[in-house]
């Protein structure tokens, strides 16, 4: 199986416990390419410890020009120049940032609850 590999669980809330992992639905921004597929189960890993399987529903390809608020905060707390500056430092690495396009990719965790829509109370 495909993994996908967090270096650090981002977008937590002051002393919380966990970020973005914590929860059913989160969110990655990765250079796009073919291994990131909707559909497709992945081992979700941060740094050297599995932690459970995913499933990638969603994925938009953009340009670093064209990173919204939504998508920076969603995915690292950050707005968006300092997600610009963050998305700099771990991928400048590799090539030209500005130039790079990435994936902004929404996965939904596989081992939940089992909790229907229907038995939830609104």
């Amino acid at each position: 199986m495909k993994r996908i590999d967090f270096s650090h669980d981002w977008n937590r809330a002051g002393d919380s416990p966990s970020g973005k992992l914590g929860l059913k639905c989160f969110t990655t921004i990765r250079r796009a390419g073919d291994y990131h597929r909707v559909g497709e189960q992945y081992e979700v890993w941060l740094r050297d410890t599995p932690l459970f399987i995913a499933q990638i529903v969603y994925i938009k390809h953009f340009f670093l020009a064209d990173l919204n608020e939504a998508m920076a905060r969603l995915d690292t707390g950050y707005g968006v120049e300092d997600c610009k500056k963050i998305m700099h430092k771990m991928w400048g690495k590799y090539g030209d940032v500005d130039s790079t396009l990435f994936a902004f990719i929404v996965l939904e965790r596989l081992e939940t609850d089992n909790q229907t829509t229907e038995e939830i109370e609104v």
